[in-house]
């Protein structure tokens, strides 16, 4: 189960890393952020992930409480990851470049 958990988290997350890196025309409108709001995002996701990466031992080991939290934290990130990949068109290469470490952080728990 755990493992299941994992695998949809990384896939999850894998998707906006591709977002981000192909230029992908969106029907929807969205709401531009501004690179001020995309770093203060970026500081979220980053603290997120930290908290992912000290939890994912806990709950591999079975540790229910650690699941919960990690399920949690997991939607989090899923929403900050979209809300960054939605606004890549106003990203800066430093951004993304930022942006992909980060994911590559939460994948290297997952492994």
């Amino acid at each position: 189960m755990k493992k299941i958990l994992f695998v949809c988290v990384a896939l999850a997350l894998m998707m906006p890393i591709s977002a981000v890196a192909s230029p992908i025309s969106v029907q929807d409108v969205q709401v531009e952020c501004t690179t001020s709001e995309i770093d203060d995002l970026l500081t979220e996701l980053d603290a997120s992930v930290d908290e992912y990466v000290a939890l994912a031992p806990k709950a591999q080991s079975g540790d229910t409480d650690a699941t919960l939290k990690l399920a949690k934290i997991s939607v989090q990130i899923s929403k900050l990851a979209e809300k960054l990949a939605d606004n890549k068109g106003v990203m800066t290469e430093a951004q993304v470049v930022r942006y992909t470490s980060i994911l590559m952080k939460m994948s290297n728990a997952l492994k």
